[in-house]
């Protein structure tokens, strides 16, 4: 039953189970249960105050409405994603900037509801985009065991004092909730030395499209690419 329904039908019986016996109250509670698929606690909250919509929320009321969210949300995704403290420490200097290049108008009461925030707050805040932005990207597919046996591992200490021309390439899939069919890709290369960045759009991820793509993105760089280093998927190793 949908909630509507099930609080009508609430309102309908509640009288009677209020004047009811323990064992009458019983057989109601069974009755209503098996015919709502409430559980039932929840059907006794229900019967006893049947013109509740919806259930009290405990604690103390909130103070920042969602308005607040959504520009915290802003200026964090801004910062690059600070963690609460930081971010918290840095929220004037950001809107100032923010605000001088015309990225974001805050009224002054909101300015001061921002900076008002705690870091403690700030997390409750951004807990819903936080989860989202750490979920891990779909796995597709990954690169024959063989080929990956054969190929040496640069560890993190080992890129210390490398010339320019050492790439590390990654795709970045536009493929939202599901991996299934052809979608868009973004082929990101990365030099270690200089930090220099290309990116280049990809349909689907079969090896001859992103061959091309690598090569595009080495006619364009103003430097000679001496290594290229990639994730384990199969369509860089192959």
């Amino acid at each position: 039953m949908e909630r509507g329904a099930i609080l009508e039908y609430a309102r309908a019986v509640s009288a009677r189970y209020l004047a009811a016996t323990k064992v009458q109250k019983g057989l109601i509670l069974d009755e209503f249960c098996q015919t709502t698929g409430r559980h039932r606690k929840s059907a006794v909250r229900l019967l006893r105050h049947p013109s509740d919509g919806k259930a009290k929320r405990v604690g103390r009321p909130r103070k920042y409405g969602p308005e607040v969210g959504e520009d915290l949300k802003r200026l964090w995704e801004a910062s690059g994603q600070l963690c609460s403290k930081r971010l918290k420490a840095f929220l004037g200097e950001l809107m100032d900037v923010l605000e001088r290049h015309g990225e974001i108008k805050l009224a002054t009461e909101r300015r001061a509801e921002l900076l008002g925030l705690s870091a403690s707050t700030i997390d409750r805040l951004l807990g819903p985009q936080r989860r989202s932005a750490l979920r891990r990207p779909y796995t597709t597919r990954s690169a024959p065991g063989g080929l990956k046996a054969e190929i040496p591992i640069r560890t993190f200490g080992e890129w210390e004092g490398v010339s320019s021309g050492s790439l590390q390439l990654d795709l970045v899939a536009h493929c939202g909730e599901s991996t299934e069919g052809l979608y868009l890709n973004t082929l990101v290369s990365v030099d270690v030395a200089t930090s220099w960045s290309e990116y280049e759009i990809v349909w689907g991820k079969g090896m001859e499209r992103v061959r091309g793509a690598v090569s595009k993105t080495i006619r364009r760089l103003p430097f000679v690419v001496s290594e290229i280093h990639t994730d384990n998927g199969s369509e860089f190793i192959n």
